[in-house]
């Protein structure tokens, strides 16, 4: 389909027939973000130590943390929230269907906004424009 990088599952967390279950991890090169519905900006969980705890990554929970208010323009227009919140928690390939915007970061990527997520031929693409 054209893509430039591949977003990572927890294999042990995926089935056959149940995608949505699917634990996400990181892509090849970048730690992800999601804007959920919710107002929460989420990031897979360090605990299962499958994934890199990036600097960028670090920087971008530690800066939501601190400065809120410089982000609640931006929140509400994607998300419609005015509260804002910063978590790094499991989040599955279901959850997708609650996010509003998605983004990477990296040394080398600094913060990337992600245009588009699909999971596979002929199923429905999580696109922002």
């Amino acid at each position: 389909q054209g893509f430039h990088d591949t977003l990572f599952l927890e294999l042990e967390t995926f089935k056959p027939g149940a995608l949505s279950g699917a634990i996400l991890q990181e892509m090849s090169a970048a730690n992800v973000f999601f804007v959920m519905k919710s107002g929460e900006i989420v990031t897979p969980s360090l605990d299962r130590q499958t994934i890199l705890p990036g600097v960028t990554r670090d920087s971008v929970i530690t800066l939501v943390k601190e400065f809120p208010d410089d982000l609640k323009a931006a929140i509400l227009a994607s998300t419609g929230q005015s509260n804002i919140s910063v978590s790094s928690r499991d989040v599955t390939v279901g959850e997708l269907a609650d996010a509003t915007e998605a983004f990477c970061t990296g040394t080398a990527a600094e913060v990337v906004p992600i245009a588009r997520l699909a999971t596979g031929e002929g199923e429905e693409a999580f696109e922002r424009v």
